[in-house]
């Protein structure tokens, strides 16, 4: 049924690792929800977050020690391109950004929650701009994933 493996790495700050610890269950999650819809019509290698250029190498040496076809990185918070750019240069897996953030625009309700589940989307315009600038090929992916609070 399910012709491709797909490596699938969740993105954020380090310094929420250490200053917002209660944040990262909840990018956790986020990006277990992502792999599960990717799991769908794809088997799935599954790194649910990484903040640091050490956790994102961890995560392609595993992708390329399973032998993944390709590579959906998800940005759950910004993330800054120095980090994520050793991937590129490292490895010939076709990787895919893809932008997860949950709202289409700014309403009276938004609130400094609404800015934690949303701002991924400035590190795929940094990751972007840094990928073009150093000539390395991506796909991207634009897709505001609805919730029910926000419909």
């Amino acid at each position: 049924m399910k012709g491709c493996k797909t490596g699938v790495m969740g993105l954020t700050l380090g310094i929420y690792k250490k200053n917002l610890p209660s944040l990262m269950p909840r990018l956790e999650n986020f990006s277990r929800e992502i792999n599960e819809a990717i799991s769908k019509i794809s088997e799935t290698v599954h790194y649910p977050i990484a903040w640091n250029k050490k956790t994102v190498l961890e995560g392609l040496s595993r992708f390329e020690k399973e032998r993944v076809d390709g590579l959906v990185l998800i940005f759950l918070s910004y993330s800054p391109s120095m980090d994520i750019l050793p991937l590129f240069q490292k490895t010939k897996i076709p990787v895919l950004i893809w932008n997860t953030q949950k709202l289409d625009r700014i309403s009276s309700s938004f609130s400094s929650q609404d800015v934690l589940e949303n701002h991924g989307m400035h590190g795929v315009q940094d990751l972007a701009s840094v990928l073009l600038r150093e000539k390395i090929n991506f796909l991207l992916l634009q897709d505001i994933i609805k919730t029910e609070r926000h419909l």
